[in-house]
């Protein structure tokens, strides 16, 4: 058997996609297995005796805490929307990924784990070609306008709209402090298209996922893509588009002065969340240990 440490990690699991009403499939609890490796077969065998003996519920292939049935239809529901919600990030990112300076487009939040509710809007994370943050921030700005599709500070009724809430250039793709939040929002982010092998730069700087999700990393990211200090492809870009850099960042950080909050600005990453998302989930996730009677380990379950 897989022993206590298993046991407890499938809990901490369960418990931690039960913030978001999300049951997992048997695949997922072991990509998402919170500090502790195992193979799929052990995990296999943990799953079926933690069923057995209620620890653990499940229903038509997802697990979940007890008691917490009803979440597998909130997440076959939330995939009908999600389904819908990618068709529009999918239209959107393709007419972006072909604007300078673009390297990725990809989804985050909730409907990169297909998990998005009917009136959620869609988030997207953009990778820029090194130098080009600002200038690649504002041609997103002004085409996602153009085509109605922007979400604002001022938006109102948000379904279905692009948040442009993270920019990253491909030198400082490394996000941190590393804490398990942080771990899972870096994973689940899911590329809609990229250019020179950006999606795996990505995940090979953002190697420290590994102690806190050590399956997941193991299974996707692959040796010949670990990061080196320079690129495969740097772009070299013209004095020209130095001045228009930071032309640009000056008349958008102008403009944004009067509507800072917590927002995370530098010339490298761009992060834009009017709530902290963070510290609510790190306190929901406590209570559920707490309340599980399960143990937390700071160097796996801090935040």
């Amino acid at each position: 058997m897989g022993g206590k440490a298993l046991d407890q990690a499938i809990i901490k699991t369960l418990a931690y996609a039960d913030i978001f009403d999300y049951p997992l499939k048997k695949e997922e609890i072991w990509l998402f297995l919170i500090g502790k490796k195992t193979s799929k077969d052990e995990l296999a065998k943990e799953l079926e005796r933690l069923t057995s003996v209620g620890q653990i519920g499940q229903k038509i292939g997802y697990y979940f805490l007890p008691k917490r049935e009803k979440i597998v239809q909130i997440r076959k529901r939330r995939q009908i929307y999600s389904f819908e919600k990618a068709k529009i990030a999918q239209k959107v990112a393709r007419i972006i990924i072909f604007l300078p300076g673009v390297k990725l487009v990809g989804l985050t939040g909730a409907l990169a784990m297909t998990n998005n509710d009917k009136d959620d809007d869609i988030d997207f994370l953009i990778i820029t070609s090194a130098g080009f943050l600002w200038t690649t921030r504002l041609l997103t700005v002004l085409i996602t306008t153009l085509l109605g599709k922007r979400r604002t500070p001022r938006t109102r009724v948000v379904t279905d709209k692009i948040c442009l809430n993270l920019f990253v250039d491909e030198d400082h793709l490394q996000f941190g402090p590393p804490d398990l939040y942080l771990a899972h929002e870096v994973l689940q982010m899911k590329p809609i298209y990229e250019k020179d092998h950006t999606y795996q730069k990505y995940l090979a700087a953002n190697h420290w996922t590994e102690k806190f999700l050590p399956n997941w990393t193991k299974q996707v990211l692959s040796a010949k893509y670990q990061i080196s200090k320079r690129h495969e492809s740097r772009h070299y870009f013209w004095p020209l588009q130095i001045i228009f850099e930071q032309l640009f960042r000056r008349l958008q950080l102008t403009y944004m002065a009067r509507r800072r909050t917590s927002e995370l600005i530098s010339n490298t990453q761009l992060r834009f969340h009017p709530q902290d998302a963070k510290k609510i989930v790190s306190q929901k996730y406590q209570q559920k240990l707490k309340d599980l009677k399960i143990p937390l380990d700071k160097s796996q379950d801090h935040f």
